[in-house]
């Protein structure tokens, strides 16, 4: 981003403020003679037209912007090198109570749009959960769902990945505890259920423990998840090799150029907005399954983004 913006603001000076620029860098190169300069003058000037420029031997011919870009390019690394020494060898340490948790919290910080929950959002149901699922669910949402229905089970990473979402979707406490008691009892049993797994949902909702309001996982925060063996959390375009993940968009029935793009996106992660890259590829090339978004699940697409 620096080096776009400063071979921009360079393009727009003066000649003269360029090679003072070039100056300041000490870079290598230096003016044609006059003596030089008429020697060639006519083959730049059969380069100059070759390139669509103007083809007047009087003109300046040299191509400089390239060159002072890389350089300037150097000097950004060389002095973000320097800088990340004198922190860790001195700063870091001294500012651990100030500054230090805020460089280092950077690295992670979200700075995409910021979502919130309106006070009007819609409430869901229990019996409208495996419509969304198919209709609008984001793809990793949609890949705990399944492995839930398949296994009757889940580990507390991802529970809490789900279920802050179905949480912040709009699904109410008496009904997730429905809904997580009917898929976990076909494997654990209703009353082991109680014992081991209620508190958990109810402590999410604010009825235990501390009663803090919790709220679904950034999308950042679920691109940084590192699952393990028998996790089925994070983000399928991250952690998802190329064959799973594209079986997983046939599944949806993406298919065709959709699913190139969204690959190509993939390959250049881009993790973050392939949600809706999906979305608007599926509607391109209507998808049936894909084609309706409600507005809750508008609203729950972007809580998968951000709150």
């Amino acid at each position: 981003m620096e080096t776009t913006l400063f071979r921009y603001r360079f393009r727009l000076e003066s000649p003269d403020s360029q090679r003072m620029l070039m100056t300041e860098f000490q870079l290598p190169y230096k003016a044609l003679p006059h003596s030089e300069f008429e020697v060639v003058k006519d083959k730049l000037s059969q380069v100059a037209r070759s390139i669509g420029q103007s083809a007047n031997v009087e003109s300046v011919f040299f191509k400089v912007v390239s060159l002072v870009v890389t350089q300037f390019r150097c000097n950004i690394s060389k002095a973000l090198v320097l800088t990340n020494r004198k922190w860790t060898a001195t700063i870091k340490e001294q500012e651990k109570d100030r500054l230090t948790p805020i460089v280092e919290a950077l690295s992670n910080a979200y700075f995409g749009p910021d979502y919130y929950q309106p006070k009007d959002a819609v409430e869901i149901s229990l019996k409208d959960i495996d419509q969304l699922a198919k209709s609008s669910f984001p793809l990793c949402m949609r890949h705990m769902l399944d492995k839930l229905r398949e296994n009757h089970h889940l580990k507390h990473g991802v529970r809490m990945q789900f279920g802050l979402f179905l949480k912040g979707a709009g699904l109410m406490l008496e009904d997730a505890l429905a809904f997580w008691r009917a898929e976990f009892s076909q494997k654990v049993g209703s009353e082991r259920f109680d014992k081991e797994y209620a508190y958990s949902i109810r402590h999410n909702y604010e009825k235990e423990g501390k009663r803090t309001d919790y709220t679904p996982y950034s999308c950042q925060k679920i691109i940084s998840a590192t699952p393990g063996v028998g996790d089925h959390h994070g983000c399928p375009y991250r952690h998802f090799g190329d064959e799973n993940l594209r079986a997983a968009l046939n599944k949806m029935g993406v298919g065709g150029h959709a699913l190139e793009e969204i690959m190509d996106k993939v390959k250049n992660r881009h993790y973050q907005v392939l949600y809706f890259i999906a979305v608007s590829l599926t509607e391109q090339y209507a998808i049936p399954e894909l084609t309706s978004l409600s507005g809750i699940m508008k609203y729950t697409a972007s809580l998968h983004i951000d709150l």
